[in-house]
């Protein structure tokens, strides 16, 4: 029904918003942005990051995989 649209077309922007970071971090590195091991550079560098800024990155990892789960339960 429509609600489940909705939740699927919130994913896509989600998963485009990410793309357009990935892109972004792909051009800032002068890497390919297929390249697969994009993704784990710009985690690494994120941590890297979070340790500077004070930032716990394991617990927000852990919450951000709590908001994808459900994010992802919704759209089912």
């Amino acid at each position: 029904g429509l609600k489940m649209n909705n939740f699927q077309e919130w994913n896509t922007d989600r998963a485009k918003s990410a793309q357009i970071a990935l892109n972004a971090f792909a051009a800032a590195e002068g890497e390919n942005p297929d390249d697969e091991s994009l993704l784990c550079d710009l985690l690494s560098n994120l941590k890297h990051y979070a340790d500077r800024a004070g930032i716990d990155f394991e617990r927000e990892f852990e919450l951000a995989d709590i908001h994808y789960n459900e994010e992802k339960r919704n759209k089912e």
